[in-house]
């Protein structure tokens, strides 16, 4: 496991690649830690379930949400999940032009304090 951790850093790939070489994915990985630290159930469930399609309002949901925007608003393209990022706009109404407002504002508001 701990070659597993290291070897992206290590070897310059990004996790994806790891996650395809070892036939792993960090979700799983996550589970493992929660599990072996116990952490509470839910907390478990929500790491486990993080890239789980459905939309809802529940813990799980809103960190998939939030996972999916993370990606998007780094521009990190081939992170993103479409389907999921998309349900959960038309979930909750979001569109593409409010994440090009919030990275607009935000790049202002650092431009203003420096």
């Amino acid at each position: 496991m701990t070659t597993f951790l290291k070897l992206p850093r290590k070897a310059g790939i990004p996790w994806i690649v790891a996650e395809s070489q070892y036939s792993l994915d960090h979700s799983v990985l996550g589970e493992i830690g929660a599990c072996f630290w116990a952490f509470p159930d839910q907390i478990t469930s929500i790491i486990e379930h993080h890239h789980d399609p459905e939309p809802s309002l529940s813990p799980q949901g809103m960190v998939a949400f939030a996972n999916q925007i993370k990606h998007y608003l780094q521009d990190q393209k081939t992170l993103v999940d479409q389907g999921i990022l998309e349900s959960y706009n038309k979930f909750l109404g979001i569109d593409y032009q409010a994440y090009d407002r919030f990275l607009s504002s935000k790049f202002a508001r650092r431009q203003e304090s420096a």
